[in-house]
């Protein structure tokens, strides 16, 4: 068995999910040309292109936004956020009344991110 760390076992299944469904898209901070900020996303941008991983400005709502909207138009967004904290944001999300939309975003909390405050 291959012993993988968080942050391989994480990108290991994005790529693999990129790879099986088109309506994969990653955006956030830093996630394109550089990588993410911790690597995760390391090779995505040359391998999966522009139209898929989506560097953002640092602007945590926005990115959270930006995904609610994309899921809604039935993609499957990834959104990478620098930080935990920056995750409340997809958790105010309501659904549709009556059921009406379908909207999974993604906004996983990678590690070494931070805590939730009290």
């Amino acid at each position: 068995m291959t012993i993988l760390t968080i942050r391989e076992a994480i990108s290991q299944a994005l790529w693999e999910e990129m790879e099986r469904d088109q309506r994969v898209i990653i955006l956030g901070e830093e996630v394109g040309v550089w990588g993410g900020t911790y690597a995760v996303t390391k090779g995505f941008y040359d391998h999966f292109g522009p139209e898929r991983v989506l560097d953002t400005p640092i602007a945590e709502g926005t990115i959270v936004g930006a995904a609610n909207g994309a899921a809604m138009a039935g993609l499957r967004p990834v959104a990478e956020l620098m930080t935990i904290t920056s995750g409340r944001n997809a958790s105010s999300t309501r659904p549709s009344p009556k059921g009406r939309s379908s909207a999974p975003p993604t906004a996983p909390p990678w590690p070494g991110c931070g805590r939730w405050p009290n």
